[in-house]
């Protein structure tokens, strides 16, 4: 019987501090997927290929592979997510036009609505 009693807690603790180990290590791989993730996002967005300062697993790129040549990565190369103020102001006066014509159309359906006394669908 007393060596029941001294086996449970010597077991509890054993368990807990393997539960814990796994747990650290499972976080720091997880940590360092993540720091990969945003420096391979900061590659992109400054126009350099994926891999040049990431680290990219496998094979492939000892093998002569050529990331620009299989993905057309050399259209995006050096644009970056920067747009011009020309293109961002044409986006902005289409969507403006946009909020319009939905402005319009629902004051339609509600006139339509009030004409007849219930709700209609345009389609």
């Amino acid at each position: 019987m007393w060596n029941a009693v001294f086996a449970i807690p010597i077991v509890a603790i054993v368990f807990g501090i393997t539960s814990d180990i796994i747990k650290k290590i499972s976080n720091n791989r997880l940590k360092a997927k993540q720091l990969e993730f945003l420096l391979r996002e900061k590659e992109l967005e400054a126009g350099v290929a994926p891999g040049t300062y990431s680290r990219m697993k496998g094979s492939r790129r000892t093998k002569g592979y050529s990331f620009q040549e299989s993905t057309g990565f050399q259209e995006f190369k050096g644009s970056g997510t920067h747009q011009s103020r020309q293109d961002l102001e044409k986006g902005i006066e289409d969507l403006l036009k946009r909020v319009e014509n939905l402005d319009t159309v629902l004051a339609e359906k509600n006139a339509a609505e009030k004409k007849n006394g219930h709700k209609t669908d345009l389609h």
